[in-house]
């Protein structure tokens, strides 16, 4: 079976969504939507499919099975809704949407179509953050008892100039919203559920109307507690997870390196590779889509990630700890 699918959103991330769909077997990309007409434009010449009309006109197309979402984050709720009630699976890249009352209402729906829905939680695939589920669930360092995961870069120009990310009311949070949310997804398949958050936000960039980037003290139910920071601040990347246990410790740095040091203080380098996340990422919607099966990173793990920068949100704002639940089923 050739599994036909368009997209809607055809920014820059939109390049390496359909690039990976290209590699995938067994698809057919029969076109996308953006409202840029230039975007549109971009997409269609680089892919050698048709640039499609509107929304509508996707969602009305009963030769589409599926559609890849690579939308502004305030836009994913409605535009999923509209693909999810027209019977449409639907790929969405992080957050699944802005609020967890959006979220909720696109997994019942998505339940009560049975529609595949998957969020765009890629960097738990990476090599080095799959290493590290395998060292913990093999008890290499024993329980985890403490644990810092970081997630930044620099990018000014979206939180100092006029655009969806400098609006609070379209991305609230800033880069915890869109980097944060990355790690915590990764923390929580990894440690497993956060009991409340603590968190600090730093000021506005000058221009800018959302934090440059905050930290959330996390507490786990397993009694961990944990770190995790994120701005638009930081050169160069850094992408790390540390995790400290009764027997050692793990550092992954990036996508495919990862340290072991043992309770004696010896270290264990291990080189991964590269990056091969995008294309796992839809080869696995592909098959979810042709199979009928779920996904791993489905809606109730997309909510799940948006609860504790939803939380961490709410703390700042309040000034105290603030617990994290309410939004599972």
């Amino acid at each position: 079976m050739t599994v036909k699918i368009a997209m809607v959103g055809l920014g820059r991330w939109a390049m390496f969504l359909g690039a990976a769909l290209m590699e995938t077997e067994g698809v057919e990309l029969t076109g996308g939507y953006d409202s840029s007409l230039q975007s549109a434009e971009n997409f269609a010449e680089m892919f050698e499919v048709p640039a499609v009309a509107d929304l509508a006109a996707i969602a009305g197309d009963p030769e589409v099975d599926a559609v890849v979402v690579a939308t502004a984050n305030h836009t994913h709720h409605q535009v999923v809704k509209t693909l999810l009630q027209a019977g449409k699976d639907v790929f969405v890249e992080k957050p699944l949407a802005n609020s967890l009352a959006e979220c909720r209402e696109l997994i019942d729906l998505a339940r009560e179509r049975k529609r595949v829905l998957m969020v765009g939680h890629n960097s738990r695939r990476y090599p080095a953050v799959r290493k590290l589920k395998e060292l913990i669930d093999a008890g290499k360092i024993g329980q985890v008892h403490s644990a810092t995961a970081i997630f930044s870069y620099e990018n000014l120009a979206d939180i100092s100039t006029d655009t969806w990310r400098n609006d609070p009311a379209k991305c609230p949070g800033g880069p915890l919203m869109q980097l944060a949310v990355h790690q915590a997804d990764n923390l929580l398949w990894l440690l497993g559920p956060v009991e409340s958050v603590s968190c600090q936000l730093m000021a506005p960039v000058p221009g800018g109307k959302v934090p440059a980037g905050g930290r959330l003290g996390l507490k786990f139910a397993s009694g961990a507690l944990g770190v995790l920071e994120s701005d638009y601040l930081t050169t160069p990347e850094s992408f790390s997870i540390t995790l400290r246990g009764e027997k050692g410790e793990f550092q992954s740095r990036g996508p495919g390196h990862v340290k072991i040091w043992d309770s004696s203080g010896q270290v264990e380098s291990l080189d991964l590779g590269r990056d091969d996340s995008l294309r796992q990422q839809m080869a696995e919607f592909v098959a979810c889509v042709r199979d009928r099966v779920p996904p791993e990173t489905g809606g109730e793990v997309g909510i799940a990630a948006l609860a504790l920068i939803v939380a961490g949100l709410e703390s700042a704002e309040l000034g105290r700890p603030v617990e994290v639940g309410g939004y599972d089923d």
